[in-house]
């Protein structure tokens, strides 16, 4: 029942879809197309300035793997010497222009240790060396407390058919 406003109403039927497939039908029927999905463009830097870029600032971790003497240079001002505090002057970069993009070189990928086959055999039959070690440990300071390794409960083997015992009163 549909009302057109205080006084009237009208008897309209309307009839539930049938399935997902009906409504997505209709849907299609009735909804505008949606545009393409635009994909954005970053911006790039100028071919002739690649090979100008500057370095990408040192990050912290970065920062942590430098010996304290070179932090200095990388972002670090202040250095102790004989109970004064010094303060280097950064080397001077310009000044900062507003509403610019500035683009950096990218990081150079790290290299991967390279660790030789031998090696790398050496180092994982020791872990399971010592892990087979603590395992033992563990088993051993357990039933010398008579108690469960993990905890609370501990699995066993039980060789007997798990049968439910008889009722006396079905056997009257």
């Amino acid at each position: 029942r549909a009302t057109g406003g205080l006084l009237s109403t009208v008897e309209t039927e309307v009839k539930p879809p049938a399935d997902l497939r009906d409504i997505l039908v209709k849907l299609a029927e009735e909804l505008p197309a949606l545009p393409e999905k635009r994909v954005p463009k970053m911006p790039g830097p100028p071919p002739a300035k690649m090979d100008s870029l500057p370095k990408q600032p040192a990050t912290v971790d970065e920062l942590l793997l430098l010996p304290p003497g070179h932090r200095s240079e990388h972002g670090q001002e202040k250095k102790k010497k004989k109970g004064k505090k010094i303060i280097k002057k950064k080397a001077k970069v310009g000044p900062v222009e507003l509403n610019k993009v500035i683009f950096y070189a990218k990081r150079p990928v790290p290299k991967k240790p390279e660790i030789p086959p031998q090696l790398r055999l050496d180092m994982r039959s020791r872990g399971l060396e010592q892990s087979d070690l603590r395992l033992l440990a563990k088993s051993l300071q357990s039933e010398r407390l008579a108690a469960p390794e993990g905890g609370g409960l501990r699995m066993s083997f039980i060789d007997e058919p798990l049968r439910a015992p008889r009722c006396k009163l079905s056997e009257e």
